[in-house]
């Protein structure tokens, strides 16, 4: 059945449409790294640097949201967009497809794309700070505290978007 076809059924309150789908309450673990892979790559293009960047949030939550429904659902995605997502959200389609058996097993995908992102994330920092070439370490902090003095707000805001939590 595909998403579209779902959501009319669900909207219309079809119960026999409805109960012809079948659930999965588990996806094994190699396949959940298949899917967090999956959900990287799709946004690997996305524009961190664009003044929109909250933008890469949104499709985070999208991404992961369609997944849950084509891998516990078997529902085929035919609309992946912000208009779809949000319907379903008000429909309360979310509680339908991340059910109680369910839940543990999401969250368990959720943490696995969240660490994935977050590695990924290191990584690219690391690389840009390699990739600053030959000046020796002083140089390169020097540098390094330059660009954050210049860039206060940007330096801020990765704090909220890697999920950075200052201790106290």
């Amino acid at each position: 059945m595909k998403l579209t076809e779902f959501i009319e059924a669900y909207k219309n309150h079809d119960k026999e449409l409805i109960s012809r789908i079948e659930f999965k309450n588990y996806i094994p673990i190699r396949k959940k790294k298949e899917i967090c892979e999956v959900l990287i790559s799709n946004l690997e293009d996305f524009d961190y640097h664009s003044p929109t960047s909250g933008e890469y949030i949104i499709s985070k939550e999208i991404e992961l949201f369609f997944s849950a429904i084509e891998y516990y659902m078997d529902i085929i995605v035919d609309e992946k967009n912000i208009d779809v997502y949000d319907e379903c959200m008000e429909l309360g389609i979310d509680k339908f497809v991340i059910r109680k058996d369910t839940k543990e097993d999401y969250k368990r995908l959720e943490k696995m794309f969240k660490d994935l992102t977050e590695i990924k994330a290191t990584f690219l920092i690391r690389d840009t700070l390699m990739s600053f070439g030959d000046m020796d370490i002083k140089e390169d902090a020097d540098y390094m505290m330059n660009v954050f003095k210049e860039n206060k707000d940007t330096i801020g805001n990765l704090a909220e978007i890697f999920g950075i939590r200052a201790k106290k």
